[in-house]
C-alpha cells in the first residue's frame, strides 16, 4: 500500500505529547522513546516527528484491507482527545 496522508498538528503541548505516548503504550503495547521515528506493528507502519510544537504524523505501509481513511481516523481520534485534555498553555 501506499503512504496515506500525513497528519499535522500544529500546537502539541509537551503534556499532550507525553499522554499520546502513553495511550499508544496502553492501547497498543507501542513504546515511543523519540521525538522523532517510526513504529511497526501487525503490518501497520506510521513515522512521527514532534519538534516540541507540532507533531506530525504519517503511516507509510499497512495491510491492503486497511484504509487510509480509517487508519488517519484512528490515529485523529487519539490525538485529537489527547490534545482535549492536554491543552496548549
Amino acid at each position: 500500500m501506499t503512504a496515506c496522508p500525513q497528519l499535522v498538528y500544529p500546537a502539541v503541548s509537551l503534556a499532550a505529547w507525553a499522554a499520546m505516548k502513553a495511550e499508544v503504550q496502553s492501547r497498543y503495547g507501542v513504546q515511543i522513546n523519540a521525538p522523532a521515528g517510526q513504529r511497526s506493528l501487525d503490518g501497520l507502519t506510521v513515522e512521527y516527528n514532534y519538534d516540541g510544537t507540532r507533531l506530525m504524523l504519517e503511516c507509510t505501509d499497512s495491510p491492503g484491507w486497511l484504509s487510509c481513511g480509517a487508519i488517519n481516523g484512528v490515529i485523529d481520534g487519539l490525538v485529537t482527545a489527547c490534545l482535549a485534555a492536554n491543552p496548549q498553555p
